[in-house]
């Protein structure tokens, strides 16, 4: 497994982290197959692995405390989430001081951890988000949390960037979002680690993107459909990933996605020949010629 420094904290990161969260953290999915894909990462050099308070409502970051329990973690750098609170069936925002805390503190309950290596914002409080930020920074001074972030995009990434009160930054930056490449340089120019989110653009590039095989495949399409509809039309330009000789089109999204100046590109599945073909995919180079293809459509 590639290993990258994760921007001024000196922390060495796998090029490849895996996400506890969506289906993989819900009730319906079994526990057991939950905890093979999370030791499948493992043998596979996977050092990050994130997560959130609020993910799969409420129950993926317990279950990988469970997991990570009966886990060897030296060397992991375990993330989570602050700002978005399940409660009474339904997610809201809470950037509160005392909410922050009470939310880190549960989350150290759930992680089975005396500290927490990184918590990040999720999302940033709309105006300054320096208060929310600065609540964690001050978790952070007391030991509850080695590193303080942000995940966000556009005009709230940078806000967050630049306010100097982060360590890491996690974004979107994929076949479809390569304007964040902008963000990117801020981020390494204020020595930010950069972890990137939804790297492989929920494969709408893909002629498989629409054959359901299983729960986990309705799902994500149904979230899709819901939250990035616009993106559905923008994911044919790139069709002709699909028909390269010596790649597959999985293959070319996410080597695409690993930023030169990142750290980290996170994935999330619930099939685990899917989560080993992702990570083998590092072992190979993208194409100049196919960069140069994609980086034109």
């Amino acid at each position: 497994m590639q290993m990258r420094l994760l921007g001024r904290t000196g922390i060495q990161v796998s090029a490849v982290g895996y996400g506890c969260g969506g289906y993989w953290g819900l009730p319906s999915f079994p526990e057991a197959q939950a905890e093979a894909l999370v030791h499948t990462a493992l043998d596979g050099g996977v050092t990050f692995f994130d997560t959130g308070s609020s993910y799969s409502n409420g129950n993926a970051e317990p279950r990988l405390g469970r997991i990570l329990a009966h886990v060897e973690q030296s060397g992991l750098l375990i993330g989570s989430k602050a700002g978005t609170v399940f409660a009474d069936g339904r997610l809201h925002k809470d950037y509160s001081a005392i909410s922050l805390r009470s939310q880190v503190e549960a989350s150290l309950r759930n992680l089975h951890m005396e500290q927490i290596p990184l918590v990040q914002l999720h999302g940033i409080p709309a105006g300054d988000p320096r208060p929310a930020l600065e609540a964690l920074c001050q978790l952070k001074a007391e030991g509850k949390i080695r590193l303080v972030g942000a995940s966000c995009d556009g005009a709230d990434l940078e806000r967050a960037i630049t306010s100097g009160l982060v360590d890491v930054v996690m974004l979107t930056y994929n076949l479809l979002t390569q304007h964040a490449a902008r963000q990117i340089a801020l981020a390494n120019n204020h020595g930010c680690g950069i972890l990137i989110k939804s790297p492989m653009a929920h494969t709408l590039y893909s002629s498989e993107v629409f054959k359901l095989r299983n729960r986990s495949d309705v799902w994500n399409l149904l979230r899709v459909l819901k939250n990035y509809p616009g993106q559905i039309i923008q994911g044919y330009r790139y069709k002709f990933l699909n028909q390269q000789p010596d790649i597959n089109a999985h293959e070319a999204a996410l080597l695409f996605a690993l930023h030169e100046q990142a750290s980290c590109v996170v994935i999330g599945t619930t099939n685990r020949q899917h989560l080993e073909e992702n990570i083998h995919a590092f072992s190979r180079q993208l194409p100049q010629d196919l960069r140069a293809r994609i980086e034109a459509a």
